[in-house]
């Protein structure tokens, strides 16, 4: 019987632990979860406000690079986006707020070469690629050619 109390007494206390230490997100800060993997990942379409970030998956998700600025080339530095060079983006939430800019248009190649435009994300806008996603490698804020 004292044996049965003791164990019964230890599942009820690591029970309390856990329950103890799940709590809401507070507002206005990102919302982490632990993955399979016990990696931290961020949830599904997190993009700080001002920036414009894509995705390697479906619906925001999987490997994210993010920009406040224009970057004339994903694949070098200031901003490096380490997993463009080798797959393609496949979401892309434009948070930018500026009232200077309409969008960002976003190119297949470096430098912003015009004839590699891919598409121009209004600000506030979520946008998908349809099946295997688009290879993008420079992106510029624009304030007539969205």
């Amino acid at each position: 019987m004292r044996k049965t109390l003791c164990v019964l007494v230890s599942v009820l206390a690591a029970l309390f632990a856990v329950a103890g230490t799940a709590s809401a997100a507070e507002p206005g800060t990102a919302d982490y979860h632990v993955a399979p993997t016990g990696e931290l990942t961020v949830l599904a379409w997190e993009c700080a406000a001002g920036d414009l970030c894509v995705w390697d998956g479906a619906g925001g998700t999987g490997n994210r690079c993010s920009w406040t600025n224009a970057d004339n080339d994903w694949w070098s530095t200031p901003t490096v986006c380490s997993w463009a060079d080798d797959r393609p983006v496949k979401s892309i939430y434009n948070r930018g707020q500026s009232t200077n800019y309409l969008g960002v248009n976003l190119y297949s190649a470096a430098n912003y070469a015009s004839s590699s435009r891919v598409l121009c994300a209004w600000q506030g806008t979520q946008w998908e690629a349809n099946g295997t996603g688009v290879k993008m490698r420079s992106h510029r804020w624009t304030s007539s050619d969205c």
